[in-house]
């Protein structure tokens, strides 16, 4: 008699313990979706993250450089070039002749050498400034530092109005007059640089992987 109580009671404690085994399954099945659903979220998050972080400093290397300490030397030098190239030309042959040789090279009446040395020369300048470092705002800084310094020579010279007559270019309208040209004439040459400084960079990179491996390819 005891042993039937016995085993009814056990046979009572079943359904209760199938209800634990189903509660713990349930919340092992709860625990292993959240958590399936965290890496998710986590390799998601961490997929865009690593493209936001390559995307950042593709741009920054588009705009600023490959490495700060060239940008930032790449800015003082066209900091120090304008003001050299303005004191060389006021020295020199100043402001007039620059625009006779501009215009007549421009219209073809009268080309001068020296203003397609010059357009080569910025042309080279941006060149190497992309292919070193990259960069389109200190490259394009330095193209248009000389333009600016010769401009600004206009600065104390004297033109006719039809209007008011006789009248002296002021340090202000030099200023705007140095920006304009700088601006007009300088970023088209270094955007031709710095397109040509890329291809440059891209083939050099490219003779230098070939170099890499032709002795690799030579002992296959």
């Amino acid at each position: 008699m005891i042993e039937r109580e016995v085993v009814q009671s056990r046979v009572k404690t079943v359904p209760s313990l199938v209800v634990v085994v189903l509660a713990w399954i349930k919340q092992a099945l709860t625990w292993s979706k959240h958590r399936a659903v965290t890496i998710m979220v986590w390799e998601r998050s961490s997929a865009i993250g690593s493209v936001h972080a390559t995307l950042v400093s593709s741009v920054k290397t588009l705009l600023v450089g490959r490495r700060n300490e060239v940008s930032v030397a790449t800015v003082l030098l066209a900091a120090v070039l304008a003001p050299a190239v303005t004191w060389w030309v006021a020295t020199t042959s100043g402001y007039p002749p620059l625009e006779q040789w501009l215009v007549g090279t421009w219209t073809g009446t009268d080309p001068y050498w020296i203003v397609f040395a010059g357009t080569a020369v910025l042309v080279g300048i941006g060149t190497i400034s992309a292919a070193v470092n990259s960069g389109v705002i200190p490259t394009s800084l330095l193209v248009m530092a000389p333009l600016f310094g010769l401009a600004v020579t206009r600065y104390g010279t004297r033109y006719t109005e039809p209007v008011f007559g006789p009248q002296v270019v002021s340090l202000p309208e030099a200023v705007e007059f140095a920006t304009a040209v700088a601006a007009l004439g300088g970023l088209p040459l270094a955007l031709a640089g710095f397109v040509l400084g890329e291809l440059l960079r891209r083939g050099f990179r490219r003779l230098e992987i070939r170099a890499l491996l032709a002795p690799v390819r030579s002992d296959s």
